[in-house]
């Protein structure tokens, strides 16, 4: 069993397919958070993910493990909602505390910013996760040490 499932309450940047007007794919990175068996994705209305989620209103979601390997993520793809008012800023709250801290949230600079921009909450209905390990795909080979180049970190 890969250690994939532990994503879903993880602190990691999602990747977030919306359909764009075109039926080509629309890729975001975010911040995400589970509830129930929804992913809640905090936004603001006039981004392009939330505009795709409401003319088009399927979505995907990919999570990458962190770390060295064995690599591991999940994916799923399902209906998307595009919740607004009081229940948005309720949903978008669960998503803030998972990657600010209360001091970073209280910031006027910060969490104050994110809070007037997010006004919006797209939440994700999934199928089933699908789970990958390069553990699982390549039988403990990709583990072997002087095979695969490290990842490392980009330059800013």
């Amino acid at each position: 069993m890969s250690r994939s499932p532990e994503l879903l309450d993880a602190r990691v940047i999602a990747t977030l397919a919306t359909v764009d007007a075109d039926g080509l794919p629309y890729l975001s990175a975010v911040w995400f958070a589970r509830h129930g068996d929804d992913v809640l994705i905090a936004t603001g209305g006039r981004t392009r993910k939330a505009r795709n989620a409401a003319a088009r209103p399927v979505a995907a979601v990919l999570l990458h493990g962190r770390g060295e390997a064995p690599l591991y993520g999940l994916a799923a793809s399902g209906p998307v909602a595009v919740v607004r008012g009081p229940e948005a800023r309720e949903l978008n709250e669960r998503v803030w505390r998972k990657y600010l801290t209360p001091a970073g949230r209280a910031h006027p600079d910060l969490g104050e910013r994110i809070a007037e921009h997010d006004d919006v909450t797209l939440r994700v209905s999934p199928g089933p996760w699908r789970s990958w390990t390069t553990a699982a795909d390549f039988a403990g080979i990709y583990e072997v040490p002087g095979l695969v180049s490290p990842l490392a970190p980009t330059d800013r």
